[in-house]
C-alpha cells in the first residue's frame, strides 16, 4: 500500500482537538486518522481503524435490508474527490459490526459531509464529519442487550440477564412502532420540503413539476433513502450556499 500524505495525521493534535467525529480518508479509501468523537459514535478504537481500508474496517452488513449502501458511500467520497470544493450532505443507512458481539451488526443511520482534502492542485482524499442520526431506542436496546451479555459472562443472575433481554424485546417492538409512527408523520410534513426542493430543481434543471418529482423520485431510488430525506438533504445544500 502507497505512503499517504495523510499518513501520521492521527497525530496532530489540530486534528485531534476537532469536536465534530471527523475521519481523514485517502484516495485509496483508507482511513488516515480519525477524531475520539468519531471514535466514539463508531465505537472503535484508533488502532482498529487507522491505516485501514474503510470497508475493511466497516464491512457491510450481508445480511442487510438495504444493500449496495458500501458502493454508494464508495461513489459519494470518489465524487467528493473530483469535486475538489464545496460539500454536501448525504443522508446514508449503514449499519455497523458491532464490535461486542462478532457476527452481528448495530442498526446506524448517518448524516455524512465529505469535503476534499487538496493542496498545490493535487487531491490527497476527504476530510469527512459524521453525524449519528440513529434512533435513540435502537442504541438503548443494544446497550442492554451488551449489559446482559456482560451478567452472564460474570456469572451474574440468569434472572437478571433474562429480565434485561426481555426489556430489550420491548426497547425493540416499541422502537419499530416509533418508525411506523415517524413514517407517517414524515409523510405527512415532508410534502412542504419535498414541494421546495422541486421548486429548486425546476429552477436549476428548468424542466416541469412531474420531471423534478421523477427526479427526485430516482436520486431517492439510486441512494436508498427517503424521497423526503433527498428533498431536505437538497434544501438544505441550498440554504448553506446562499
Amino acid at each position: 500500500m502507497r505512503v499517504s500524505p495523510l499518513t501520521g495525521r492521527q497525530h496532530d493534535p489540530v486534528f485531534q482537538s476537532l469536536p465534530a467525529a471527523t475521519v481523514l480518508i485517502d484516495t485509496d479509501l483508507v482511513i488516515r486518522a480519525a477524531t475520539p468523537t468519531y471514535l466514539g459514535v463508531t465505537g472503535r478504537r484508533a488502532e482498529e481503524v487507522v491505516d485501514v481500508g474503510l470497508f475493511a474496517a466497516f464491512p457491510e452488513d450481508p445480511e442487510s435490508e438495504e444493500p449496495g449502501a458500501a458502493a454508494f458511500l464508495a461513489e459519494q467520497l470518489e465524487e467528493a474527490m473530483r469535486r475538489r470544493s464545496g460539500q454536501r450532505v448525504i443522508p446514508l443507512r449503514y449499519d455497523i459490526p458491532d464490535s461486542r458481539r462478532p457476527g452481528r451488526y448495530l442498526e446506524r443511520s448517518w448524516l455524512l459531509t465529505p469535503s476534499p482534502v487538496h493542496d498545490d492542485g493535487t487531491t490527497y482524499g476527504v476530510s469527512m464529519r459524521v453525524q449519528d442520526v440513529s434512533p435513540d431506542g435502537t442504541r438503548l436496546a443494544a446497550a442492554l442487550d451488551s449489559y446482559a451479555d456482560l451478567l452472564a459472562e460474570v456469572g451474574r443472575s440468569a434472572d437478571v440477564a433474562e429480565a434485561l433481554r426481555a426489556l430489550v424485546g420491548m426497547v425493540e417492538d416499541h422502537e419499530s412502532l416509533n418508525r411506523e409512527v415517524g413514517n407517517l408523520r414524515r409523510a405527512m410534513s415532508s410534502r412542504p420540503v419535498i414541494e421546495q426542493a422541486k421548486g429548486m430543481l425546476m429552477a436549476e434543471n428548468r424542466c416541469d413539476a412531474d420531471a423534478a418529482f421523477a427526479l427526485l423520485a430516482k436520486l431517492s431510488q439510486d441512494h436508498h433513502v427517503p424521497v423526503a430525506d433527498v428533498a431536505a438533504a437538497i434544501v438544505y445544500q441550498a440554504s448553506h450556499r446562499a
